[in-house]
Formats: C-alpha cells, structure tokens, sequence
C-alpha cells in the first residue's frame, strides 16, 4: 500500500490514481443543511413564550465554473443568498408584528 503522499484523487473523476479497494467516494449529488439555535433568558417582567418550528426551502441554479469562480464559491453565494431569504422570511413572521 502506498502511503498517502503519493495517492492522488481526481476532482473531476473521484478516482484514484493508483486505484483504492477502499477509497472513499463523495456522494453524486450534495446537500446543505442548516441548524440555527438560539438561546433565550428569562428576565423579571416578561412572559412565557414557546416557540418552535421548521422551515424548508430550496433553490436550484446554474452556475457556470471557472478559476475565477470554483464549485465551492458558487455553493457558498448560493447558501448566503437562501440563509439571508431565510432570516428576513423569519423576521418578516415573527418581529414584524
């Protein structure tokens, strides 16, 4: 076996170069998956409020890949533009009152 200096793995392929029996391979598609926690303190004078929730969206775009602009800078505007939609949506319901 060779040690993991000289093993070599394709961006474009997801092979190995020599081939692994055993390589790990990413999965075909990707996902993001978001938690948000927030923590509240009860102070003297205020009142009781339970809050819970699940909130679901999803967004499909094309993106073209260059040096300029990589896989992973794409993914990361992608994910800021839908975490901001998310918390102005949750502003929107929960403050704006």
């Amino acid at each position: 076996r060779l040690p993991p200096q000289q093993i070599e793995k394709s961006p474009w392929s997801n092979k190995y170069d020599p081939p692994l029996e055993d390589g790990a391979m990413p999965s075909a598609r990707g996902c993001w998956d978001s938690i948000h926690v927030v923590e509240v303190q009860e102070k003297s004078g205020s009142g009781t409020m339970n809050l819970g929730g699940s909130l679901t969206r999803q967004m499909e775009k094309d993106e073209t890949v260059s040096d300029c602009s990589p896989h992973i800078a794409n993914i990361g505007r992608l994910v800021e533009d839908m975490e901001n939609k998310i918390r102005s949506t949750l502003n929107e319901i929960y403050f704006g009152k």
